[in-house]
């Protein structure tokens, strides 16, 4: 007769699977700059931090690109103030203009009764009509150009609105010929080279951020319903990795093919 002592435990089920190390945020990096790749600072499998250099491209026409720009906002900006000062100038001597003019059509109605009364020469008059009729043009030309400079300046402002937002694109622009990390993480893949053109709908570097990663393991299907309550439950699904490294199941994704 053999016997065995049996000890109370709580047994669990339990089975081994393979999984797979992934990362949930990936990102594929491209640049819209139709450009030459001048240099590429990573390979596949580094780790790198954020903001780290990754790929340049050829930035000289960019950077012709921003002289041109920069030219074109000066000169808009010189318009601009050029326009400041004729409006300025123009308000200040509106006064001369109608001053003139009045005065000249005074002038020339203190003739004209004295003519009616015959106590001057009628040739006098042609003279000072002259004149007012002279000083009358230039003041309706003075408060025409004063009523369109303010449009001729709104017109100015927009041109040099439009070059310094020129001038910010082409700073983005050379801005996107390096390519660097936006966040810590592994380089999956690289997809330039040095002497390549870049291509608008080819990625240049897949990088997966390092807080991303997961490991996932396909499990059989008799334990899915089981694990669902334990999620619901508010339970713990644990498994041990071959590295004694324990790993806690955080959700149910959906159901893949095996390799």
């Amino acid at each position: 007769m053999s016997t065995t002592v049996i000890h109370p435990q709580t047994l669990r089920p339990t089975f081994s699977a393979f999984g797979k190390l992934e990362s949930n945020r990936v990102a594929r990096l491209r640049s819209d700059l139709a450009a030459e790749i001048d240099a590429v600072y990573v390979q596949e499998g580094d780790w790198v931090e954020t903001g780290a250099p990754l790929v340049h491209l050829d930035d000289r026409e960019a950077k012709l690109r921003i002289l041109e720009q920069a030219a074109e906002l000066e000169q808009q900006q010189t318009n601009l103030k050029s326009m400041q000062s004729e409006l300025a100038l123009a308000k200040e001597t509106e006064a001369l203009f109608k001053s003139r003019h009045e005065v000249a059509q005074s002038k020339l109605r203190r003739h004209q009764d004295l003519i009616a009364r015959s106590l001057i020469s009628t040739s006098l008059p042609d003279e000072v009509t002259s004149l007012a009729n002279q000083a009358s043009i230039e003041y309706r030309n003075q408060v025409r150009v004063l009523a369109d400079l303010p449009n001729h300046l709104s017109a100015s402002e927009a041109n040099a609105v439009r070059a310094q937002a020129l001038l910010d694109r082409a700073q983005l622009n050379l801005d996107k010929t390096n390519i660097t990390a936006p966040f810590a993480g592994s380089i999956l893949a690289v997809h330039a080279a040095p002497g390549d053109y870049n291509s608008l709908s080819t990625p240049l570097i897949e990088i997966a951020a390092l807080e991303g990663f997961e490991v996932r393991v396909q499990t059989p299907d008799a334990f899915t319903d089981t694990f669902m309550q334990v999620i619901r439950n508010g339970q713990a699904v644990t498994a041990t990795a071959d590295a004694n490294a324990e790993l806690q199941l955080q959700r149910l994704a959906g159901r893949g093919k095996p390799d």
